[in-house]
């Protein structure tokens, strides 16, 4: 007895019959159909990513090897294929290191993830060769271990600061001067529909790119995995510095660990005030008397000067009362004469 038409079409069953149905010199769709129909194409950065942090890490590699090597020496130990396989372990650390730091490389805390990173991976290097039963000399890689966390945190930086990156820059009235303080190293994109699969960072203004007719594009972007980052904030991060034009307090966010980190550095300062001070009083006193003694005139130069948002502040300060009483007395010898 025949089932009735449309009795059993689960999904299994209709894959089946479109297999059927294709013809067999037709070839099945890959990741190359997907492209020609509009997906874009994106470049391996690993290893260009990697090249800033090269020196580093090479040079933790042998540092690392060559204290190790030197205990070992001066322990007169005769065990050099137990060496060869600790040495190669610490040659091939910073490289570890190197590729974990990459997953973490829009991170903006360097230092801590850097120190971090290092400390987990040193850890588990020594783990696995205690548990290979191989003899190792801990205090050899208790010495080893701060060279490795330096290297890495400068390793860290030098790829934060490096301009490895393809960054390309969205097209604003303001576009050409950007684009000639990052040292022409961007390009400018004015067309919408501009494949934007080859780079790896898009620079945008907010107030003229978070509007109807570029969301399409920035859709676009953030789907492929391109980081999209305002202008000013990828100069803050490049020169080390803020552009002031473009800085509004808005743009600030803090985390409860670092404002319970300013109170313990607020408290930390207003201790070591409070133990120094039967130093610092003293001293503070004898310059006084001695500005007093070589001068004749006020010990202690006040100027006001600006602080952030407009505000104004005022510093006390020794230093310049002795250049503004020489000043002073250049100028009564010059009428004197």
């Amino acid at each position: 007895m025949s089932k009735p038409a449309g009795k059993d079409d689960g999904p299994a069953n209709r894959s089946a019959r479109r297999v059927l149905k294709r013809s067999p010199a037709e070839p099945s769709p890959d990741l190359e159909d997907v492209l020609q129909h509009g997906a874009s194409l994106r470049q391996r950065r690993l290893l260009r990513n990697l090249r800033p942090m090269l020196p580093e890490i090479l040079a933790a590699g042998i540092l690392q090897c060559m204290i190790y090597s030197a205990f070992i020496l001066n322990a007169s130990r005769s065990d050099w294929n137990n060496v060869a396989i600790v040495c190669s372990v610490l040659f091939l650390l910073p490289f570890a290191v190197a590729l974990a730091l990459l997953g973490f490389r829009r991170q903006r805390n360097t230092f801590s993830i850097a120190i971090f990173v290092t400390f987990v991976c040193f850890n588990v290097a020594v783990a696995v060769l205690s548990g290979l039963r191989i003899p190792v000399s801990y205090s050899a890689l208790l010495t080893a271990y701060p060279i490795a966390t330096i290297a890495m945190i400068v390793a860290n930086l030098r790829l934060h600061r490096s301009l490895e990156d393809r960054v390309a820059l969205l097209d604003f009235p303001q576009a050409a001067q950007v684009a000639a303080r990052l040292a022409g190293h961007v390009a400018v994109i004015s067309d919408k529909t501009a494949d934007i699969g080859a780079y790896d960072r898009l620079l945008i203004d907010t107030r003229t790119h978070h509007n109807p007719d570029w969301s399409t594009f920035l859709t676009k972007a953030y789907m492929v995995g391109v980081d999209v980052t305002p202008w000013f904030n990828f100069l803050e991060l490049r020169e080390g510095r803020v552009d002031v034009g473009a800085f509004d307090v808005s743009h600030l966010a803090y985390t409860p660990s670092q404002i319970y980190y300013s109170k313990a550095k607020r408290a930390l300062d207003l201790i070591a005030v409070i133990v120094t001070a039967p130093i610092t009083i003293p001293l503070g006193f004898a310059v006084w008397l001695y500005i007093r003694a070589l001068d004749g005139g006020p010990a202690i130069f006040v100027q006001t000067v600006g602080a952030m948002a407009g505000a104004l502040s005022t510093c006390s300060s020794f230093g310049p009362c002795i250049m503004a009483g020489r000043a002073e007395r250049r100028a009564r010898t010059t009428t004197g004469s």
